[in-house]
């Protein structure tokens, strides 16, 4: 279902908006609705909730420590730098 706006814009307000729509290749009024949309999204119908990313919070496993030690990003940046372009130590 969709429904029909009419808005009043100031001047300035749509010299910009079609300025940023010819930019964008498309219409000053498709610009509008893609603003509209992105600022103002659709809540889910009563009764239904949105999904809970927290529960894949660590599940990703990448096979070394990606923190912010440091001392280790150091040494892992000095040891690959003094390798050639073929993977053997210079």
């Amino acid at each position: 279902m969709s429904r029909t706006l009419t808005l009043e814009l100031d001047e300035r307000v749509y010299a910009a908006l079609a300025e940023k729509a010819k930019i964008t290749g498309s219409t000053p009024d498709q610009l509008a609705v893609i603003v509209l949309a992105e600022r103002f999204p659709p809540t889910p119908p009563e009764g239904r909730k949105t999904a809970d990313i927290r529960k894949f919070f660590g599940s990703v496993r990448v096979g070394h420590p990606s923190g912010l030690d440091n001392e280790a990003i150091d040494a892992d940046l000095a040891r690959e730098y003094g390798r050639g372009l073929d993977g053997r130590d210079e």
